[in-house]
């Protein structure tokens, strides 16, 4: 999020900057003045809208809070819910509920839980 606010910030502070010089007459057309304002302001809207989409989904994640049992519960849900029955969205979320980190190395991947 940081990343896309600091690009959000550099196209704001592109079209001002683009707007200073051609107002103290810097030798740009007026066509080449408003083709850049327009794609300043095109990827102004996209980062912006990659920013909202970024935001939503991380509100919409809930926080895991670390429970003893929540291995066992996890296992239960995917055995009710058979291997078949299971989206991708249901076994990324249980997924995320029992996996804390995942680091991998040359020769060996260690999984933590919580």
């Amino acid at each position: 999020m940081a990343r896309l606010e600091s690009e959000i910030t550099k196209a704001k502070e592109g079209r001002k900057r683009l707007l200073k010089l051609f107002a103290q007459g810097v030798d740009l057309s007026e066509d080449e003045v408003r083709q850049s304002l327009q794609e300043l302001k095109e990827k102004e809207a996209e980062l912006t809208k990659q920013w909202q989409e970024l935001k939503r989904s991380l509100q919409s994640r809930k926080p895991t809070r670390y429970r003893p049992n929540l291995l066992r519960e996890a296992v239960e849900y995917y055995l009710q819910k058979g291997k078949a029955e299971l989206t991708f969205d249901d076994k990324q979320e249980l997924i995320r509920h029992v996996v804390r980190e995942i680091r991998v190395y040359e020769d060996r991947i260690d999984i933590y839980t919580f």
